[in-house]
């Protein structure tokens, strides 16, 4: 506090776990931004939730790595994957011993953290519970099943349904503050491209999304130096934009709006 320092970024958290001297720091005109934990869906279980305080969940950003799997009963359907290379096709799905692929499944398809395990090992495609059902069914029924998981590819942009609130951002209310409404703000913390040593891999949570915010409350402070932590919180969590999202239907593509505040307070748009 005593070397001039405007804003204090804090990738930390746990569930119904509060960092003391905060009041005191930002009393002494810091801005703090907090990771809000990763303990979601599950209610009451964001963390850093001082009022006083920003706290950050996570959300999905619009890029998107769709490959497509192909059944052999002429089944499509889509999943993600880091794998660009050449298709393969396995008729393997009980034994890993000898499989040319895997195909795994975990509660939401837009976190590739876990794809990073597969690299150099085997390709690997990454879908949600349903997906896996409806692979699992034909399995089942079928005495020599085949898939074929086609090359990945990268869409970016208004082809990707987002911002959507992470599946694992912890949501509010706060156990400790129940009356104050958190988490503050989401950004972007789903596959999130960061350095790694002498590398780059895909990291999620919340805190990926923090210093997103932290970096914003550091530009506010810049063009803005007189404003308190307060009014920089307050500029950052009252501004919110219309984002109009393409909802398509499988016989009749129509389009519908849905106010997506930034703060997430209210988003009934979730991952």
């Amino acid at each position: 506090m005593h070397d001039g320092v405007d804003v204090l970024s804090l990738s930390i958290a746990g569930a119904g776990h509060e960092f003391p001297g905060t009041l005191h720091a930002v009393q002494r005109g810091i801005s703090i931004v907090f990771a809000g934990g990763n303990d979601g869906p599950v209610p009451q279980t964001v963390a850093n939730a001082q009022p006083w305080v920003t706290t950050v969940a996570a959300s999905t950003i619009d890029r998107s790595f769709p490959t497509l799997i192909s059944l052999g009963n002429k089944e499509k359907l889509v999943g993600q994957s880091l794998h660009n290379n050449a298709s393969v096709i396995s008729g393997n799905f009980k034994d890993l011993v000898g499989a040319k692929g895997l195909i795994f499944a975990q509660y939401t398809a837009n976190n590739l953290d876990s794809l990073v395990g597969c690299e150099g090992f085997m390709p690997c495609a990454l879908v949600d519970f349903e997906i896996a059902h409806r692979i699992f069914s034909y399995w089942d029924m079928t005495e020599n099943a085949v898939v074929k998981v086609s090359p990945a590819m990268t869409v970016v942009g208004k082809g990707v349904l987002s911002p959507r609130v992470a599946s694992f951002s912890s949501r509010g209310p706060s156990m400790l503050f129940p009356s104050i409404l958190k988490p503050d703000i989401a950004a972007p913390g789903v596959s999130i491209l960061a350095a790694d040593r002498d590398s780059y891999v895909f990291k999620s949570g919340t805190s990926m999304a923090c210093p997103h915010v932290s970096a914003v409350t550091a530009l506010l402070k810049s063009v803005h130096p007189g404003w308190s932590p307060a009014m920089i919180k307050s500029a950052i969590v009252t501004t919110g934009v219309n984002i109009e999202i393409q909802k398509i239907h499988e016989n009749n593509p129509s389009k519908y709006k849905t106010d997506l505040i930034v703060s997430c307070l209210g988003c009934s748009i979730c991952d």
